[in-house]
């Protein structure tokens, strides 16, 4: 399984971040979440992401990284 972000999510995440959450399309939303840890608590607070958010996927890359409860508690 790769853990890292995508060039596609890399590139989709600098001009996703600069949107509100609400403005997001699906792809730049994976793309915050693929890439949740380059955001600042600033960011995190307002895309205000929770583990119910995630795919399966996404559940397994945070846990196998050990950042799942870190990054979304439940």
């Amino acid at each position: 399984m790769d853990i890292s972000p995508s060039q596609e999510n890399q590139h989709l995440f600098w001009t996703a971040v600069t949107k509100d959450r609400a403005d997001l399309t699906p792809e730049e939303f994976r793309a915050i979440v693929a890439c949740f840890g380059w955001m600042d608590d600033d960011e995190r607070t307002r895309f205000a992401i929770k583990r119910a958010d995630l795919t399966d996927a996404e559940i397994q890359n945070y846990a196998a990284l050990h950042l799942l409860n870190t990054y979304f508690p439940e």
